[in-house]
């Protein structure tokens, strides 16, 4: 044997060990390239939660700290009518607490006597009046003083009829 011949053998035998070590260099390369890139869009990804997160909460607690302090007590979440700020309070003025429902409804009433719907207005006034029951009307007629709760022929009267002004009063005929 030659040492021509020898060292294409040793070629061939080492450009095949070579090529096997190339190819587990470059897999190992392409899975921690992989690995990486996934990294960084995880790393960006989570920082874009974060960062929508704190904005979320920067936002909320905002939201928070502008309501006011009657707003958001136990007196509220019961259903309570709280003060507003541009109604004047008289000292007289009888405070009942009424579902969510019932003011839901004269909100609606509101809105559609605004837009000049009396027939819905009336309707939601209705619904509304309809919400407290009848014993109710006559012991808060008494406690402030009205002479009637309920009308002659049934229908509810007094106090309640001046809970909204003349929305309860004009619109709902009563």
């Amino acid at each position: 044997m030659k040492e021509h011949d020898f060292e294409k053998m040793f070629e061939g035998v080492e450009s095949r060990a070579s090529e096997a070590f190339e190819r587990e260099v470059l897999a190992n390369s392409s899975r921690v390239l992989r690995r990486k890139c996934f990294v960084r869009r995880a790393v960006r990804w989570g920082s874009y939660a974060a960062s929508l997160l704190l904005v979320g909460l920067i936002a909320f607690s905002a939201g928070r700290a502008q309501t006011g302090a009657g707003t958001a007590g136990a007196e509220h979440d019961r259903g309570a009518v709280a003060d507003s700020g541009d109604e004047r309070v008289d000292e007289d003025m009888v405070r009942i607490a009424v579902p969510r429902e019932f003011l839901a409804w004269v909100d609606a009433g509101r809105f559609f006597t605004s837009i000049q719907m009396e027939d819905r207005a009336g309707e939601a006034f209705d619904r509304a009046i309809s919400l407290v029951p009848i014993e109710e009307d006559m012991m808060i007629a008494e406690e402030a003083g009205g002479d009637r709760a309920v009308d002659g022929d049934g229908r509810r009267g007094g106090v309640l009829a001046g809970i909204d002004g003349a929305f309860l009063s004009n619109v709902s005929g009563r």
